[in-house]
This record gives structure tokens, sequence and C-alpha cells, in this order.
């Protein structure tokens, strides 16, 4: 438009008027297609002024100036909206109209106006159906220093800037400074909020006069809403105000605290649908002691049932009488505890059945119910009785004598020459009184709180003389009770015999559970056949042994704190080396002693403290360690992977199944590497066997859970004997954890317990165990997760354990490749173990189960007893008068006690009555009454010390010496001390000479201790001895001393060998500082010149005495020492002396 109508320029237009559609009615029809579009029409204004001029000297004949004020009226600035723009002065024209164009304008003059280029500033648009005079948020330019000026013209708003020049910009309606207005984001955010509208929340200068309005209404209607709603609350109120008087007598009644379990009450008057007058009656009435509730809740059931079972009659009567809670008469009436057999002499088979029946009276319906229930674990422990003969009124049978040789004597009391006869071969040793008695219960595998709970089938007084093929009998004996009990009946089958460490049932599980390969034609061979070096020996019916996790958890820490350590990967790894790592790593000296407590070996917490503490290290060690250093925490590492595999699936609640035994894979196939490679050194033959058992067990389990049980569910976490620790848990708490029961007292009590368990089974949350036995639930990240159960049920469980969803074989590979992955030499052993046909309880070829251990194969990680800890007199004082004797508190209960009533369907008839007394002299006496006078000059004063009184333990004191391993290092100046990982030389004797050696410190003792560091001047000290291990020395290449800025004097390099130890007295050593070198390829190693180990093979052999010399260790020769050059000749100068 601009070069068409000669914008800027003096072009006639007169010859361009046309009318039609190809003239004005064309140009109109363009005008009209933007400004329908919203184009500001303004913009024509300028465009246009010419051509109207000339189109006035048409309809008047006279030349009419552009800048006439008359025509600026005549074409005023038009508004954005259609509806609110000024009708110009002129007359529409038809494209058919044949007349000649007449336009109505006001005159022009032919002068230029002197406005015509003055700034017209910036319109500011509004949507249909607003105007500024609604919408414009006027107080913004008090509130805010907004930057420009506003006027309104009818419907129209122009802003001008308060910078405005008043003339327009070339090309441009306005000046330079109102055309950037349309670039200001307040302009925007005022332009948005009039388009979209305002947040009612928004402060009120932001709202137009139309939104202030709005929010007035609205305000309005919030006033008049709230004021209605709040006079319908006073007439409701009004309305009740009579039973609001009641509603207070009620809060009365109740906040006096006169009544007990008033809720009972209260709940039992709704239950009736009684109004607030008669509950309150009854609240009067049991405040007078008229009205007893007779109604109580299951939880306040098993509350009562609980506490009475734990502390007694007397306690059950208190809780009655003081909470109102229910009566012993009640609860006994309730009560199905099962009342158990005992075996005074060799189990029987009928002993047991019985047992068993009664075991599984009451869940006898759940377990038909459910078809996933259908096995079971047999577990077996030996819990600690007081040496005490006791007479049972059952059976009048006379109970206390070991089992093993009980058939030397008549144990049936029908006349005091029995008990005089059994006293007799006590006296002279052919018979013995019990020190502890062998448990055996059935823990069924399931996640039903009453049904899981362990249930005792056995007590036989023991006295630890059997043999292990005699022990077997035993264990033979119970299986027959149970196959000949109703258990198999109801769909129950044995799929494993659990235990713990002791050796004498290890040997009777082999027996029993070892006999022969797996059949090709059982139903659980394709699932575990594909498994490659899974051992498939098992018994009758597929039975396989177990270990209890527990055990093997507390057994690695005793492990761990031998002085000698174990073997990994070549390097030796003793307590001072884990203590020098974590202390390295930051832990606490305090935390160090505690978890290397050498004085409890029991406690299941402390141990699981060490072994996270040991997986928890990180691989790399300090970038300024030592070589010995370096290899020791990959070794380390090593280590704490395979206790983080083996331990972590029995306590992360959120792994699934598979999960659980892929980790159960991978640590079996790193022990097995890693006992391939050291054997013995690495884990005792007994401990490593164990550990094999127990994750053998697991996936036979689940392999007989998947054909037996497919759509149900299997916890790892119920095998094991941790529910038969439970019970012994119990019997602590009922008896107290200072004195230990007789055989009668655990019968009674040992049945009581199954009660409490499935009571604490319901509510974890009552239950504050001891701290020796907790351990806590994880997460995925390790972390442990407040606020668990004392003892982790499938109830804490969070992934699936849905037998459908396990592929064994999977898991078996999947946890094979994380051991390679995390131990690369474990590629090459496993593949030669499966090709020479090993399995886990054969890596050297030989079942280990059938070979005789070597001298040195000893197990230090068995619970050994704390009898040898001292106790200071102090103690022993101050326990004096606490002391409690155990007494015959139960002399009459055979006098006042009824026989229990026979089960339903018993196997037995009703039992026999016996006489309760005896005639002696003429003299009728309790029969319980004679035995406890022939045995009251019988006892021994037992120790102060509660542990040692709980062994038997006679009263002794001894004195005590401080463990100076547990006390901080009194060296400041480390310099100048023996720290362990840091090179030694001394002397070696092989093949009839003395030949140099470097070694590594591994381990230092001082008077016997383990101590972390010791000064140099202290070496030549008697009671010093440094345990060392043995590095190897080969010639060192240019790549060797590439990093070494006087590389020319280093011909030798260490490196590291096959593992060899040894310890000799601290005089025998020299301290080096040899260089040291850190090859990215190689790792670090020391450097070593031949000048300086000619020196110091002679100031070794010059310093040593004769004495000295005949304490060299002795070697064999060996490809590796003495030390050789490459060609394998022998280095003379390492040879300093022939014997």
């Amino acid at each position: 438009m601009k070069d068409a109508l000669g914008w800027g320029d003096e072009r006639d237009l007169s010859g361009m008027i046309r009318r039609g559609d190809k003239g004005v009615g064309a140009l109109l029809g363009f005008m009209k297609h933007y400004i329908e579009r919203g184009v500001d029409p303004g913009l024509f204004e300028g465009k246009l002024e010419r051509l109207m001029v000339e189109m006035g000297k048409f309809l008047n004949g006279t030349t009419v100036s552009p800048s006439s004020p008359s025509f600026a009226s005549a074409a005023p600035i038009l508004s954005t909206h259609p509806a609110s723009r000024p009708i110009p002065n002129y007359i529409a024209v038809s494209d058919d109209d044949d007349l000649e164009i007449k336009i109505t304008a006001h005159p022009v003059s032919t002068k230029r106006r002197p406005t015509d280029k003055t700034c017209l500033g910036y319109h500011l648009g509004f949507p249909p159906g607003k105007s500024p005079h609604a919408s414009y948020p006027f107080m913004l330019h008090q509130t805010q220093n907004l930057p420009w000026d506003y006027s309104v013209e009818g419907d129209r708003m122009t802003l001008r800037s308060r910078l405005c020049t008043k003339k327009r910009a070339p090309d441009m309606e306005r000046c330079v400074n109102c055309h950037e207005l349309q670039d200001n984001n307040t302009l925007r955010g005022i332009q948005e909020r009039i388009e979209k509208g305002v947040n009612e929340n928004s402060p009120y200068a932001y709202h137009g006069i139309a939104g202030l309005i709005d929010l007035l209404k609205l305000k309005k209607n919030n006033i008049e809403f709230h004021r209605l709603r709040g006079l319908n609350h006073a007439r409701k109120l009004l309305s009740q105000a009579v039973s609001i008087t009641d509603h207070k007598r009620l809060l009365t009644a109740v906040a006096s605290g006169c009544v007990q379990r008033v809720e009972r009450i209260v709940h039992l008057g709704l239950k009736q649908k009684q109004g607030i007058a008669a509950i309150i009656n009854k609240i009067k009435l049991a405040a007078d002691g008229v009205y007893k509730v007779k109604s109580y809740t299951d939880r306040e059931r098993f509350l009562s049932t609980l506490l009475w079972r734990l502390g007694g009659a007397r306690v059950g009567g208190i809780l009655h009488r003081a909470l109102g809670l229910p009566g012993i008469s009640t609860l006994r009436e309730s009560s199905t505890v099962p009342s158990l057999t005992p075996s005074p002499g060799r189990p029987r088979v009928e002993e047991v059945m019985m047992n068993v029946e009664a075991s599984l009276d009451g869940v006898e319906e759940m377990v038909k119910a459910d078809s996933n229930i259908r096995h079971m674990v047999l577990m077996f422990d030996e819990i600690a009785t007081e040496k005490r003969i006791r007479w049972d009124q059952t059976s009048n049978m006379i109970l206390g004598a070991c089992r093993e040789h009980a058939e030397k004597v008549s144990l049936e009391f029908v006349n005091e020459g029995v008990v005089e006869e059994l006293l007799k071969m006590v006296d002279v040793g052919e018979v013995h009184l019990a020190a502890e008695a062998t448990v055996a219960a059935m823990g069924i595998l399931c996640e039903n709180h009453r049904v899981y709970p362990a249930r005792p089938v056995l007590v036989s007084a023991d006295c630890k003389r059997e043999t292990g093929e005699q022990h077997a009998t035993i264990l033979q004996t119970v299986l027959d009770g149970i196959a000949k009990s109703p258990a198999p009946s109801i769909g129950l089958r044995v799929v494993s015999l659990a235990s713990d460490g002791e050796s004498r049932r290890g040997s009777a599980l082999v027996q029993l559970t070892m006999k022969r390969p797996l059949s090709t034609t059982s139903p659980i061979y394709p699932l575990l056949a594909p498994l490659e070096l899974m051992n498939r020996h098992v018994g009758d019916d597929d039975l396989t042994a177990d270990k209890d996790w527990k055990h093997v958890f507390k057994r690695l820490r005793n492990l761990l704190l031998r002085s000698r350590g174990v073997v990994i990967a070549g390097t030796r790894i003793t307590p001072d080396i884990l203590k020098a790592h974590l202390r390295a790593h930051g832990t606490s000296s305090e935390h160090i002693n505690a978890i290397f407590n050498p004085n409890d070996l029991q406690d299941v917490k402390l141990a699981f403290d060490m072994l996270r503490d040991i997986w928890s290290l990180p691989k790399e060690a300090p970038e300024l360690s030592n070589p010995g250093f370096k290899r020791a925490r990959e070794a380390i590492w090593v280590l704490g992977r395979f206790l983080y595999h083996l331990v972590f699936p029995y306590l992360c609640v959120y792994l699934s199944l598979s999960d659980q035994l892929e980790h159960l894979s991978a640590a079996a196939h790193l022990a097995l590497t890693l006992y391939a490679q050291a054997g013995k050194d690495f884990l005792p033959t007994l401990l490593y066997s164990d550990i094999m058992i127990m994750i053998k067990n697991v996936f036979f389990c689940v392999a007989k859970a998947k054909i037996d049980t497919p759509e149900g569910t299997f916890y790892i976490i119920l095998l094991g004997t941790d529910r038969l620790e439970i019970l012994f848990g119990i019997l602590r708490t009922m008896i107290g954890n200072d004195m230990n029961l007789d055989i009668l007292q655990l019968l009674g009590r040992l049945a009581s317990t199954l009660d409490v368990a499935k009571i604490l089974a319901l509510f974890p949350e009552w239950d504050r165990g001891p701290r020796r036995l907790r351990l806590p639930g994880l997460d995925l990240t390790g972390a442990e997760i407040p606020d668990a159960s004392d003892h982790l049920s499938p109830s804490h469980w969070k992934g699936s354990t849905l037998l459908k969803l396990v592929s064994l074989l999977t898991s078996w590979r999947r946890g094979r490749a994380r051991a390679e992955e995390i131990y690369p030499d474990a590629i090459t052993v496993l593949k030669q173990l499966v090709e020479s046909g090993n399995d886990l309880l054969s890596p050297n070829g030989v079942y280990l189960f059938e070979v005789p251990l070597e001298q040195d194969d000893i197990d230090e990680s068995v619970e050994m007893l704390e009898a040898h800890i001292p106790i200071p007199d102090e103690e022993a004082e101050l326990n004096h008068d606490a002391q409690v004797e155990v007494e015959d508190e139960l002399i009459e209960f055979a006098l006042d006690a009824s026989p229990p009533p026979a089960s339903n369907g018993s196997l037995s008839a009703s039992p026999r009555k016996f006489s309760t007394t005896i005639s002696i002299n003429g003299k009728d006496i309790s029969k319980a009454k004679v035995i406890s006078m022939m045995t009251k000059y019988r006892r021994t004063v037992a120790s102060l010390d509660r542990l040692k009184r709980v062994r038997d333990v006679e009263r002794f004191t001894s004195e005590s010496r401080p463990d100076i391993s547990l006390q901080p290092s009194p060296s400041s100046d480390r310099t100048k001390s023996l720290l362990v990982h840091d090179p030694i030389t001394t002397l070696l004797a092989c093949d009839s000479s003395f030949w140099l050696c470097i070694g590594e410190v591994i381990g230092i003792k001082l008077d016997g201790q383990a101590v972390p560091d010791i000064d140099h001047a202290l070496l030549p000290e008697p009671t010093v001895s440094v345990t060392f291990q043995l590095l190897g020395l080969r010639p060192a290449v240019a790549d060797d001393v590439a990093g070494v800025s006087t590389g020319a004097e280093y011909d030798w390099r260490t490196y590291t060998t096959m593992e060899k130890s040894f310890e000799v007295p601290g005089r025998l050593i020299q301290v080096v500082n040899p260089e040291t070198a850190v090859v990215p390829s190689k790792g670090s190693f020391y450097l070593f010149g031949s000048p300086s180990l000619m020196a110091l093979g002679s100031l070794l052999l010059q310093g040593m005495s004769v004495e000295d010399l005949k304490r060299v260790p002795k070697v064999l020769s060996t490809t590796e020492y003495p030390y050789r050059e490459p060609t394998g000749r022998l280095l003379p100068c390492f040879l300093r002396s022939f014997f």
C-alpha cells in the first residue's frame, strides 16, 4: 500500500481513483478483511489520507489540503473493537451503482496540519465484551511506578510513555519510547490478566472495577452462608441440651477412674442397644462392685494368658483382681496346652508318637484345610538342666538320669531301694545325672502364626557321652515316632533335620542324610540335576540335613577372632589386619574393641555387626597405602562379598525368594573356590561343610515345596533351629536367667512356651527379646529397618515368596556369575571342579564327611564355654546377697496336680493312676519328698556368677589381668613402631642352610596378647612375637622401576606367593623401609637392591645367637623359595650359613 498510494512522495493519485471490483470497492474489501481479523485501523489512516483528499476533489471539484483540520475530524483514529469504532463521514458506494461517487466530508484545508507528525501513543486493545473502564487496573498506577500514562476516549484507551518525544518515529505511528511499551513485561501481564481474568487471591490493585465488584459479591455470599450456618448450629445445640446433660454424667463417671474395663461396659451396652442412661447405671453398679463384665476381647484373653504363662498363677490372679482381666480358671478352661510324655531312659517310638499327637492338637483342622501346608523341619538342640532327680507321677518314673546309662538301673519308683541304687550308681560313675536335655521339636513351614511355632516332641536327659552312631539312633527314633503318628495322615512330611554346629549331632546327621545320591526317579531330581557342583546326597525320603543360620553367623565371627585368621587369595587376614583396615576406614576404636571382644562368643547381634563392618569396607585402599595394605584390602573385599551374600538373604525383607537363592548360590560358589585354593586355611572343614549343608538344604527344600505345594510360599528364615531357640528364650523368662530347670520342670513348662510363642507371633510388637539374639531386618541398601521384631517372621517379609515364580537353575547360574565377577579366579577353578566331577562337599575329589580331619584342622569357630572368664571379687561379693538357690518348690506338686485328660482319639488309654506315697518304716511318705530328702546333702556350692551357675560350675575365684589387645597403643610416633602390613626381613632354614626372606607383618603379640603395633625398641623382648607372611622376590624389569627416580639402584621386586606364614620372636626380625613402586597393570610392590639384601642378610646372621638360630622356622624348598633367578638358579648371595 505504501508503494501504490505514494507513501512519502508527492505522486498524483487522481488517475488511480476507479469504482467497481477493481477500484474503490476492492480497496474497501481489502481493508475490511484485515480489520475484522484484529489489525489496528489506525495503521491504514496515514496511508489513505491522500487518497481520501483526492476523492474529495472529485466530489467538490476543489483541491483539499491533506492537512485540513476538517478532514482530520472526518477520519478519526479507529478503536480495535468494531462496535466501538466511530462511523466515518462517508457514503458507502455499491459496485453496481452507475451514479457518481458522492462523499460527504467536511471541508479540508489544503495546508498540512502542524500535528500530522505528532506521536499517537500506544493503543491498548481489549477483548470483545470488555472495556478499559471495567477491566483496566487503574490502581496499579498508585501502587507501582509504571512508566506510562493513560487516556481514555470512549472505549479507546491510549498509553503514552513518560519519555514520549511527542513526535513519530520514521515509518511509525508513534515515537520509539511509546512503541517500546508493547515489550514491557508489566504491560504484558496486564494484557494477559485482562484476557484470561485475575486470580481472586491476587492483591486488589491488580483487579479492574468489574473484578472488584465480582469479589465483593463473592464475599457477600460467603458471609451470608456462614451466618445462616451458624444459626442452624445454634438451633441444633438448643434442641440437644437435655442429651448433653447425660453425656456429661457419663464423662464424669469414666473420668473418676473407679471402674475397671469401663470400655467393655460401654461396648456391651451399645451392643445390647441400650441408651445412655442405662449405660451410666451399669457403670455405677460396676463402681459399687455389684456388676462385673464377663465379656472379654481376644486381645485381653491373649494378654492375660501370656502374662500368666510367663509369671505364674500368682501374677495371673493379680491381673484378674487389679485390671479385671480373665481369671486363671477361665484361662485354663480355654487352654489347649499339650501334656508332654517324658523319656526317662532311651527315647521310645511310642513316647514320641504321643508327644506328636499332643503337640498337633488344636491345629490339625487348620493343617488339613490348607493344601499349602505340607512340610516341616525337625529341630534338635540342647538346654542346660539342673543335676537333680525327680519323680513323675504320670509314669511313676524317676527322671534326671542320663539316657546313655539309665538302662543300668531301674527307674520305676516302686520302693525306696530304687532311689538308693540309682544314687549309688551315680557315686561310682556308672550312671550320670543329666547336665543338659536334648529337645526335639517340629517346625511346620507356613506363614500362619498359629501353626509355625516350634512344637516339642522329645525331652531326653543327656550326659554328653554319646557317640555319633548312638546319637543317630536317637534321631531315627524321633523320625520313626513322627512317621507312625497322626502327622502323615494330615499331610505333614519331615523334609530336613536341623541342628546347630554340635559335632556329635553333625556326625549323626551325616549318617541319616548322606546315605545315597538322589534317585533319578525322585520327583525333585529334574529340578536339582542341572545344578552343577550341587551335592545330591540324601537320606530316606530325600531327607537332608540343615544347620542353623544364626549359629553359622556366630561361628564366622568366632573364626575371624582366631589369631591365625583366614587365607583369601594367598593373603592371610588376621584380626590385627582387620582392625587396621577398619581404623583406616574411620571406624572408632570403641566399636572395633566391642566387635572383637573375645569374651562374648554367642552374641548374634555382635556377630552381625562385625560381618557387616567387613563387607562395608570399600575395595580400593587409601592411595598412600603400602603394597601389603592394598593387597590385604582386595582380599578382605572378597571375604566381605562372601559374607554379604551369605548373610543378606536372611535379613533383607525386600528380597524375593529368587533373589535369596541367587545370593546363597553366589556365597556357595565363592566359598567353594576359596576352599579349593586354600583348604582349611580359608575355613575349617567342619565350618565349611556346615555352610554348604545349609545352602544345599535351602535349594532341596524349595525343590520339594515346588513339587508338593506349587501354589504356595516358602520362607527360608523358618529353616534352622531359630524357632526352638525362641522357646528356650521363653523358658528362661519363666524361670529366670540365673538358674536351670530340672527335667520334670522342663517338661511342665516347655508345653506352656508353645502358648506364649503363638501369642507373641500374633502380637510381635509386645515382645522385646534378648539383645544377644536380636537380628535387625534390612532394606535393599543394607540399612536397618527401625522397629523390627526381635525375631524375623513371615509377617515381616515384603518380597515375593511365591514358589511358582522361582527357577532354581536360573538362580543357581546367576549366583555363579556373581561369584565369578567378584573373584575372576573362580572362573578357572569352578570349571576344573565341574570337569573333574566334584561338588560343594567334595572340593578335592573326596567327600569331606568321609575322610578324617587333619590334626591342625581345628574348628575354632565352635562356640566355647565361657568358664575361663574370671569375675572380679567385688562382683562376687555383690552377687552373694542376691544369690537364689534352686529350692524344691514343687515337692507337693504331684499331690495337688490332677492328671491331664486324654486327647480325643488318643493313642493311649486314660492315664494310669499311681500311688503318690511310699511306706518307709511303716509310715507313708510322699515319693517327691523321699527323693528330696535323699538328695538333700548331695548338692555342690554353685558359682556366684550367673553364666557359670547356669553351666553348673562350682564357685571359684581367680585373678584376672587386663586385655591389652583392647587398650589403645601407647606409641605416639608411628614411624618408630612396627605395624601390621609393614615389611620385615628375617632368616628361614631350608636344605640345611639359612636364607634371607622378606615378609609382611600380619600379627603382633605382646605377652601373648594381640596388639596393633609395637615400638621398635620392644622387639628384642622375649615376650614379643611377630607373625609374617612370606613374600616372593624376583628380578625387576624396566617397567617395574620406570616410576622411581633412582631406579638404577633397584634390581629386585616383591610379589605375592602362595600363602606361607610363620611366627617368630621379635628379636629375629629386622625392620626395613624399602622403596614402594606402583604400576597400574601390576599393582604396588617393594623394590630392593642386591647390596642392601646382602647387607641385611649379614646383619641378621651376625645378630643371632646359637639359640636364636634354633628358633628360625624351617621350610621345604619350592620353586619360589629360596629366591631364584628366572633361570631357576639359586642366588648364592642369599646363602648365609650352614648348620
